[in-house]
């Protein structure tokens, strides 16, 4: 027989305890048997208890015994404090055990312990899962808690959400729960986040309270962050002004201008003008607002802001002056100025609609022209009829350029509000004059790929427009009209469009971050009817390019704001995020994007941070784990932004421009790399304005760019193949 090493002698084998009491006590006494020196460590153990681990309901002195020799006893007290099964009354054994982490072996000795009826306090135990949330407004949070009654006595529970409004739960804020002893139940908070502009977008806490009717209550706390929404529009009227103003016609009479002359009007006199600046902030962040001058050539005139800047509040409405003043040439004819304004607000973490206004000044001469002199008559006629001409190029920031199909033709869209043909010459585009005005600015145009005889425009206002671009021009009378107009909401900008191949669906993102599909078929569209969008996606940022990709062009590849590029699978709206090498912030746009006609998983990117990025679509379809770029470089631009990319038809040339005025001509490899490091120059503006667009097209051995820029021009290179071959690297074209 085994000797025993180890013994433990318990003075009282049964004992009671009541809940709420002061704690049952024991002492254990152990002895070593064993020929050394050894600590000893007890452990209870209740009889219905899965899990021994942690047990919280009793507590030891000492915990574990110094080492004791040879025949000495060490004396253990036991204090139980709380039941070891919630809830339970009766009988139950408890059993000690003693062991040694020195010695082989271990005893144990049986208790039984009588829980009696307890008459004491005990609060509710209370738990939430979730304890911090997110939320845009008018969005549903569900707050989940869940409640243990560890008394003996089944207990009725009152559950309350405490620290937020009442009308942010629309079915109350206190729940009542019958929960059995020792049991748990659970519950929650329906929390409907009021509208935009009734709730600030910040964090509010809140606290859940639980009582009943013979314990103290208990608490736990959590949080409700409302996301930033909504959008700051900005809108200017009048927008054009004249000095004098008409009502002071008689300022030009020579002898009051020659008392008045070139010296500063008050705003009472016609020597100065004011525009009115509304701010709407239809957002859940206070703002504060301001304007500033965009444009690439700043205008000639003096320009003061009443007030500099006016602090707006959620649903606030304000108006600032903007008084503009010019002093007037003696003689001379109407002098034009162009002030383009865009809106600066102080939190940028939601959307600024209308950012930027167009404006007109005319400073009419101090000298009637009818006093000019009867000699310069004719000369008078000829300059009128001068101006009364179509003019041969945009007054605005050009935002988009596009070549036909064929390359014989170019359309461009500008913040002028109209669009332009051009027909594309040997070496120069002959300007066609202006195909369609409209009331807000033009941010895209894409040619339909099939027969090539419609455009789509995509409008600052939020529309969508088809027209026809071998129609007629029109007359006075009946002039010429789009085919149709798609519009989901009001003044959602749209920044991007794309056909599908085979032209019948069209693709729109717009500022909100959604994605539309719209069906083109003529036999389904009409001016009278509103047609709905056949599926929509919402990417979850600003979207600046659509590109089609994939095998089928099934995929649609979205770009734009945080560095954000996803895949949008039309068939079955699944989604697919590719791993951006730079993380954005909400400053950080992919400002373009393209792909090849005959290369349709060959993808570039152009970012603000000034890189170029190649992409091999093939390693990111069913594997993201492979998906990386195949080639990227941020040499070409000096590091500033890359405002638009465009890849040739066989994927063989990259162009891009940047907003240091460069167009640069990227030979790519077959496999779709940078064939030269440095590539080939095609334009260097010397007054560094920036590029907003180009596109590039491969006639037989010539390479025709077209690029539009801020300065409000529309410019053309046509390259012979041969002689970018002798200057740099030749790609898979040459």
């Amino acid at each position: 027989m085994a000797e025993k090493l180890i013994s433990a002698q318990v003075q009282q084998r049964e004992i009671s305890f009541k809940p709420g009491g002061p704690p049952a006590e024991l002492t254990v006494t152990v002895i070593n048997y064993s020929d050394r020196f050894a600590s000893f460590q007890l452990e209870i153990m209740a009889a219905g208890i899965e899990s021994q681990e942690n047990a919280s309901w009793y507590s030891l002195a000492p915990e574990v015994s110094t080492k004791k020799p040879p025949g000495a006893a060490t004396e253990f007290r036991i204090a139980i404090a709380d039941t070891p099964i919630p809830g339970f009354i009766g009988m139950m054994n408890l059993t000690v055990r003693v062991f040694s982490m020195d010695l082989e072996g271990e005893d144990r000795q049986i208790i039984r312990l009588n829980v009696e009826q307890g008459n004491s306090s005990i609060p509710l135990v209370l738990e939430l899962p979730v304890s911090q949330f997110q939320g845009l407004p008018d969005s549903d949070i569900e707050i989940p808690v869940r409640v243990t009654n560890p008394t003996q006595l089944s207990v009725n529970a009152v559950i309350r959400c405490l620290g937020l409004e009442t009308n942010w739960f629309p079915d109350g804020i206190e729940r009542r729960l019958q929960i059995a002893p020792g049991k748990q139940a659970q519950t929650s908070f329906r929390s409907q986040l009021p509208p935009t502009t009734e709730t600030l977008s910040q964090v509010y806490p809140f606290k859940i309270e639980a009582t009943h009717a013979k314990g103290a209550p208990a608490f736990r706390e959590g949080s409700i962050e409302v996301l930033p929404a909504g959008y700051v529009e900005f809108n200017c009227d009048p927008k054009q002004l004249q000095i004098p103003p008409p009502g002071f016609w008689w300022q030009s009479l020579w002898w009051q201008n020659w008392r008045l002359g070139k010296k500063e009007q008050t705003t009472s006199d016609p020597g100065a003008v004011i525009y009115g600046a509304e701010f709407e902030n239809a957002s859940n962040l206070p703002q504060q607002v301001s304007i500033e001058m965009v444009g690439a050539v700043q205008p000639n005139c003096n320009l003061e802001l009443i007030p500099e800047q006016e602090n707006l509040a959620p649903g606030d409405r304000k108006f600032l002056e903007l008084r503009a003043s010019k002093s007037r040439h003696w003689f001379g004819w109407v002098e034009k100025l162009i002030l383009e304004v865009g809106a600066v607000v102080s939190d940028k973490r939601v959307d600024i609609r209308n950012d930027v206004q167009v404006l007109e000044l005319r400073v009419m001469p101090i000298v009637p022209r009818w006093l000019q002199g009867s000699g310069l008559f004719l000369l008078f006629l000829l300059i009128v009829w001068i101006f009364t001409l179509e003019p041969q190029g945009h007054k605005s920031a050009v935002n988009v350029v596009q070549f036909s199909g064929l390359g014989d033709w170019v359309v461009s869209g500008s913040n002028d509000q109209t669009i332009r043909t051009w027909r594309v010459e040997k070496k120069r585009l002959s300007p066609q004059g202006v195909f369609a005005k409209f009331d807000k600015s033009v941010r895209t145009i894409r040619y339909r790929p099939r027969d090539n005889n419609t455009i789509a425009v995509g409008l600052e206002n939020g529309e969508i427009q088809l027209w026809d671009v071998l129609s007629s021009k029109g007359n006075k009378d009946r002039p010429r009209t789009a085919i149709a107009t798609f519009s989901y909401q009001k003044a959602d900008r749209v920044l991007a469009l794309e056909f599908s191949a085979d032209s019948r669906y069209l693709f729109s993102g717009h500022g909100s971050g959604l994605v539309f599909q719209w069906d083109t078929d003529s036999r389904q569209i009409d001016q009278t009817t509103q047609v709905p969008p056949v599926n929509r996606f919402n990417a979850g940022f600003a979207v600046y390019a659509l590109e089609l990709v994939g095998r089928d062009r099934q995929l649609v590849a979205i770009a734009g704001q945080y560095n954000g590029l996803v895949l949008w699978n039309t068939a079955d709206n699944s989604r697919q995020d590719l791993p951006y090498p730079i993380a954005g912030s909400q400053e950080d746009y992919i400002f373009s994007i393209d792909t090849a006609e005959f290369k349709p998983n060959l993808l570039a990117t152009a970012d603000q941070q000034g890189y170029i990025t190649l992409w091999d679509l093939n390693r990111c379809f069913g594997t993201p784990e492979n998906c990386q770029p195949s080639d990227r470089w941020s040499s070409g631009h000096r590091e500033q932004p890359v405002q638009s990319v465009a890849l040739s038809a066989d994927g063989c040339h990259l162009v891009s421009g940047g907003a240091d005025g460069k167009i640069v001509l990227w030979p790519l490899t077959q496999d779709g790399r940078r064939a030269d490091p440095e590539g080939y120059r095609v334009q260097d503006l010397k007054n560094k304005d920036i590029i907003n667009s180009i596109d590039v097209k491969r006639v037989g051995d010539y390479i025709l760019v077209v690029g539009g820029s801020r300065d409000a021009k529309v410019r053309f290179q046509r390259l012979r193949q041969k002689t970018i071959d002798k200057k740099v690297a030749p790609g898979c074209g040459s």
